[in-house]
């Protein structure tokens, strides 16, 4: 999944330098809207993994540490670093992730949970 986050960070970043060129007039819009678009999945994604953490009781320092990196992510976001906000909920989701499997629950910390994908479908209408 850590891959998944530096992908969509990659393309961010390539999507957000056509919203910045001055050269470019076309599709700047629709630019911006996958820009946007890309942060509320792994906005939505960081803070499924968080709650679950939460919900299974799972090692504080790791969940606080996530949260720290939930607010950072939305610092970026209102300094229009995207990429790097990309960056900050994939640290996020990891902190989640090493919350759960600190306490045993390996399952809640796999990568491949379909919980996730099912956020996703229901939050963006994709099938």
């Amino acid at each position: 999944m850590v891959q998944v986050f530096d992908e969509e960070k990659k393309a961010v970043k390539e999507l957000y330098d056509i919203v910045k060129k001055d050269d470019i007039t076309e599709f700047k819009t629709e630019a911006m809207d996958f820009v946007n678009r890309i942060i509320d999945i792994d906005r939505s994604i960081a803070q499924y993994k968080i709650d679950r953490a939460i919900a299974n009781n799972g090692k504080q320092k790791y969940i606080d540490e996530a949260l720290n990196k939930m607010t950072e992510a939305q610092e970026k976001l209102d300094k229009q670093e995207y990429d790097k906000a990309v960056e900050k909920f994939r640290d996020a989701w990891d902190k989640a992730r090493k919350a759960l499997e600190e306490v045993g629950l390996a399952k809640w910390a796999a990568p491949e949970s379909t919980a996730v994908i099912s956020v996703v479908e229901q939050e963006y209408g994709f099938k």
